[in-house]
């Protein structure tokens, strides 16, 4: 129900929210858009034991639900000297048997202060990051033994999954002649 929300409200802003400049202070603008999952990075299935033996459980690890992400940017003229941006990146989320990953909705910020022929501008990226929770399940061998099916490694030394959530600072100043 979370997941459907999230996708509505989503593509409000991709295709119902676009106005042009001559309409609105605000402006909605779509960017990009893939059927893919972007947020995190789900593991191959495939590696090599201690042992040497080669494994391969890529079928554990392969998407079973819709993958879609796009991204877009909201620009907002606050006063005449002063515009603010918000980009955005929105990703449905990810379901495998072995791992999922939450829908997410990230956003970052940047405020651009305009002076005759100077500008400055100062912003964030993934500033708010909702939802993208990770969640992984352990395989088990024959002795009981729970181990990450995407590396081999025990379970309690399974390496942190990879986010797409780096936080960016933005600094840029301008001077046109």
């Amino acid at each position: 129900m979370i997941k459907l929300l999230l996708f509505f409200i989503c593509s409000f802003f991709l295709f119902g929210g676009v106005a042009n400049r001559a309409d609105a202070d605000v402006i909605f603008l779509p960017l990009s858009g893939s059927s893919n999952h972007k947020f995190s990075s789900p593991y191959t299935g495939q590696f090599q034991a201690i042992n040497g033996n080669y494994f391969d459980v890529s079928e554990y690890y392969s998407s079973s639900s819709l993958e879609l992400s796009f991204n877009g940017l909201i620009l907002w003229d606050a006063r005449n000297n002063v515009k603010i941006s918000v980009p955005w990146n929105f990703d449905y989320g990810y379901e495998s048997d072995l791992f999922e990953t939450s829908p997410v909705l990230q956003l970052g910020m940047s405020i651009n202060l305009l002076n005759q022929n100077k500008s400055i501008t100062l912003g964030v990226t993934n500033l708010l990051t909702l939802g993208g929770h990770i969640s992984e399940t352990p395989c088990v061998d024959s002795l009981s033994r729970e181990f990450h099916c995407g590396t081999g490694l025990p379970w309690v030394d399974k390496p942190k999954p990879v986010k797409n959530d780096l936080m960016t600072l933005i600094i840029r100043y301008r001077i046109k002649f």
